[in-house]
């Protein structure tokens, strides 16, 4: 079971979840008490140069409110989508400042949260997805990420296309 929460609609990412998940005899749910979550990344603004208090809100309060009504069984496994700009560590000087500054605190608020859910036996995965590429190839990817997760691997920073991100 995948559970979907407003999948990256415009990028055509949610109904190709739907169908990879459907393709593999799985289903989508609408609980929050499931056993394999996908959480999507928050669509960017379309400038990208939003100063950051206008991006704190919908890219770090509103996904970690969410993320806090979680009570997933152990032995869970979450995708937490977010985007390569988030990578402190693929940092290019001046790109969208603003924008990489809230999806920085975003992914390691989803990584101390990723922690905490260490603990109760819930692995968590932060998936990089482009908007670039094939939905159909993205969901294919989400979905791999999510059979790939480990307890040892919980907290990590993954491409969709199956390349680990430095943090």
């Amino acid at each position: 079971m995948v559970q979907r929460w407003n999948i990256q609609p415009r990028l055509g990412l949610g109904p190709a979840l739907v169908t990879a998940v459907q393709a593999r005899g799985g289903r989508i749910v609408e609980d929050l008490d499931v056993e394999r979550v996908v959480i999507p990344a928050p669509s960017a603004p379309e400038t990208g140069f939003g100063a950051l208090g206008a991006l704190w809100g919908p890219f770090v309060e509103a996904p970690l409110a969410w993320l806090h009504q979680l009570t997933p069984p152990k032995g869970a496994k979450i995708a937490v989508l977010t985007e390569r700009l988030g990578s402190l560590g693929l940092a290019v000087a001046g790109d969208r400042p603003g924008l990489r500054a809230a999806l920085a605190a975003r992914n390691m608020a989803a990584l101390a949260w990723a922690r905490g859910m260490a603990e109760r036996g819930v692995a968590v995965v932060l998936v990089a997805v482009e908007p670039h590429a094939a939905p159909e190839a993205v969901a294919e990817g989400v979905l791999a990420r999510l059979d790939e997760l480990t307890m040892a691997t919980s907290g990590s920073l993954w491409s969709w296309d199956g390349r680990q991100l430095p943090w």
